[in-house]
């Protein structure tokens, strides 16, 4: 209840939120008056070292205390589109206070002289925890660069600021769970995003659509080294860092080796593995029955599990009921173009090949 029950709050005060009762926006002005890149990088200059991106349709937690008492998120806005910030106070457990006074300003970043400076459209003040602005940019006025600087008169605290607008075309760049990639074309992640597949969405090979995602910020230390490859052909610690550096999952193991697909060897019987991206495998051992004299009697499913790779070693921990909990460790050896995998299972000394 904790948490959702603040996010649902923070929701219903964007949803009922007007422009008369949260806050009058100010007149018109000079804002950014292009999607330029070029300009909005330039305006971003002025930013504070310690804003941090927020984004339509979710919310972001800061905490502020007597060292660090303002809280400052940035975001992008198109002309012509109303939107609503609201904060509240969280107390332990992330409810919502209701006895601290927060208030926030809403500054654009507006041209002077050839340079940026910030100036403030809107702000609000609440004493039971909670305060809103509604604001309208001008139509025409291009694409705006805004933040927020938030604070409480009760510190330390911590803070909860929610970001949301009346329709889809709320930015230039698409917000966190909209679709992107495929044949979506035209607009891209907010700056700040990626794009996210699943690993049965191959990085969007074939024109696959994914989801744009908040990069992780918060990735387990102490684990064991679980390398991963990335779709943008990097190693990584696991998928949460592969997240955090923007991208996503490939395959399990490292990129310097790719073992999927299916592998076989043949020695009187058939051996034949399927190694899948996301870390199962199948083995098999053929043919795959008992008492096979004069037929096959009683046949035998295939055998699953998991595989890890690191570095030239590739380890298998089967999971099925046949063979459950028994291991197996194999090496690769050679070239990319030809190579191998060596190692015992099944009691046999065996030399994969990739089946092609």
């Amino acid at each position: 209840m904790s948490r959702s029950y603040l996010t649902r709050t923070v929701t219903a005060a964007l949803l009922a939120c007007g422009t008369v009762a949260c806050g009058a926006p100010a007149a018109d002005d000079d804002s950014l008056a292009s999607e330029d890149s070029a300009l909005i990088s330039s305006a971003q200059k002025i930013l504070p070292t310690t804003a941090q991106p927020i984004y339509f349709g979710t919310t972001s937690d800061a905490s502020i205390d007597a060292t660090n008492s303002l809280s400052q998120r940035y975001f992008t806005a198109n002309a012509g589109v109303k939107f609503t910030t609201v904060v509240a106070n969280r107390v332990d457990g992330g409810l919502p206070g209701t006895s601290a006074q927060v208030g926030f300003k809403l500054q654009r970043a507006v041209r002077q002289h050839g340079t940026y400076a910030w100036e403030v459209v809107g702000q609000a003040d609440g004493s039971k925890g909670q305060a809103a602005v509604s604001y309208t940019p001008p139509r025409g006025s291009g694409v705006g660069l805004y933040l927020i600087t938030s604070t409480a008169s009760q510190l330390p605290t911590q803070l909860n600021l929610g970001l949301s607008c009346q329709g889809t075309r709320c930015a230039p760049g698409l917000q966190p769970g909209q679709t992107c990639g495929g044949f979506i074309g035209g607009r891209d992640c907010a700056e700040g995003l990626y794009c996210a597949y699943s690993i049965a969405q191959q990085c969007g090979s074939g024109d696959q659509q994914g989801i744009c995602t908040v990069p992780s910020r918060f990735c387990p230390l102490g684990i064991r080294y679980n390398p991963i490859c990335g779709c943008d052909g990097k190693t990584y610690d696991g998928a949460c860092n592969a997240n955090a550096g923007g991208t996503s999952m490939q395959r399990v193991g490292g990129c310097e080796h790719n073992v999927t697909g299916e592998w076989s060897y043949t020695s009187g019987d058939h051996y034949n593995y399927t190694f899948n991206p996301d870390g199962t495998f199948l083995s098999a051992r053929l043919p795959s029955c008992l008492f096979t004299t004069p037929a096959c009697a009683i046949r035998i499913s295939s055998p699953r599990g998991n595989y890890s790779l690191y570095g030239e070693g590739l380890s298998l921990v089967y999971t099925s009921d046949y063979r459950f909990g028994e291991t197996a460790q194999f090496l690769l050896e050679g070239p990319e173009e030809d190579l191998h995998i060596k190692g015992i299972d099944y009691g046999v000394s065996l030399d994969l090949t990739h089946s092609h």
